[in-house]
């Protein structure tokens, strides 16, 4: 089966279902498509990468014609040139030339132990708006926190520096964990677990609107 048949089929499978896919995020396919150096990686060309990215995207709307179709790339300030700013741009202005409209919506996948992070995410808010593109970033704690409680208290701290003194102002945020932690989705009044992690964040994001 071609990996355009199993999508597809993948896709009304969901639909089959009674699935929603209002919003669907493409993961990362610049940075895997043309950043990463490794000798398997596929070294295409930025066109080409936006080619694809846009036949994916036609390909969702056969299924869910009013699905949102958006881009999700890490932020890593070395692995990028000349700089990630730049270059995280230079591709979303790609992929509006190649297909004609820019990506609906980018998230940031932040890199939180560079210290400048908190600087580098905010230019690429600003300049993600200025390209008609609404704007998202992924909290998450680190691979190497060691309870729940570490991990959920990095989140915090990494939300309220950068929506309280940043003055980072996302439009979407995503609390996600590939990691050891949190272990818990549930209860939500534990403020070490996941659920607990994004009351956290409504009762400081609906305190800073008072």
């Amino acid at each position: 089966m071609s990996l355009r048949n199993f999508t597809l089929d993948y896709l009304l499978r969901l639909k089959a279902l009674g699935a929603p896919a209002p919003f669907i995020k493409v993961d990362e396919p610049y940075y895997f498509g043309n950043v990463v150096t490794d000798p398997r990686a596929c070294h295409w060309p930025i066109p080409q990468v936006a080619v694809d990215v846009g036949a994916y995207a036609r390909l969702v709307k056969t299924v869910y014609p009013a699905a949102v179709v958006g881009d999700v790339e890490p932020i890593i300030a070395n692995a990028y040139a000349p700089d990630v700013v730049t270059a995280i741009g230079r591709w979303h202005d790609t992929y509006r030339a190649v297909t004609g409209a820019p990506f609906p919506f980018f998230f940031a996948d932040m890199d939180f132990s560079n210290g400048a992070w908190p600087t580098i995410v905010k230019l690429i808010e600003d300049r993600t708006r200025q390209r008609g593109m609404q704007f998202g970033i992924i909290y998450i704690g680190d691979w190497a926190d060691e309870s729940d409680a570490e991990w959920a208290a990095k989140v915090v701290a990494r939300f309220e520096i950068y929506q309280g003194e940043s003055g980072g102002r996302p439009d979407y945020v995503l609390f996600q964990s590939w990691e050891p932690h949190p272990k818990y989705c549930l209860p939500e009044s534990d403020w070490t677990t996941c659920t607990g992690v994004i009351d956290s964040y409504v009762r400081a994001t609906a305190q800073s609107k008072r």
